[in-house]
């Protein structure tokens, strides 16, 4: 590879693990309970994002396959609806709570990740209390609404200039 061409993903990094989860090795800047690793934001990644996910919760966590959906989704929705750039995702796990952080970054262009119909559709979801109905989603389709559901409107989307930071808890984690 030349120095001026972008490796296909990111490096493989050595695992460490610790109690129940799974830490790549070298990121001493995650609070403890929490794995964090960085994906460019291509369509592959979102796979590797998933695997990564798996083996970084446990398998007994009853929370896992909700929480790997909704990191499909909007790691899936930077690929498809966001600037090229990379995301960096912190998994927290601890205490019987499962919850998340992604990070976006792109280049300074104006834009976010998500537009400002599919924020306004994620408020309104989060403070409903009803079940939306899927044809009256303008924006975001079917994926979104999926997130704020398994999420019980526990997600917080801020918007920056260069980067979207989405915050989120899936309940249901009956681990001690």
């Amino acid at each position: 590879m030349r120095n001026d061409e972008k490796p296909a993903g990111p490096l493989p990094l050595p695992i460490l693990t610790l109690g129940a989860m799974t830490f790549d090795e070298g990121l001493v800047t995650a609070p403890s309970g929490t794995a964090e690793r960085t994906f460019f934001t291509e369509a592959a990644q979102v796979a590797q994002a998933r695997s990564w996910v798996r083996a970084t919760l446990p398998e007994s966590c009853a929370a896992r396959d909700d929480y790997l959906v909704v990191v499909s989704e909007l790691l899936g929705n930077c690929v498809v609806h966001a600037l090229p750039g990379d995301a960096t995702l912190s998994v927290r796990h601890a205490e019987g709570v499962v919850s998340g952080t992604l990070v976006h970054r792109m280049p300074p262009s104006g834009h976010v990740a998500f537009t400002q119909p599919t924020l306004t559709e994620i408020r309104h979801l989060a403070e409903s209390t009803t079940p939306p109905d899927p044809f009256d989603l303008a924006e975001s389709g079917r994926g979104l609404p999926l997130v704020v559901l398994l999420c019980q409107g526990s997600v917080l989307v801020e918007e920056h200039p260069t980067r979207t930071i989405t915050h989120w808890t899936v309940p249901g984690c009956l681990c001690p």
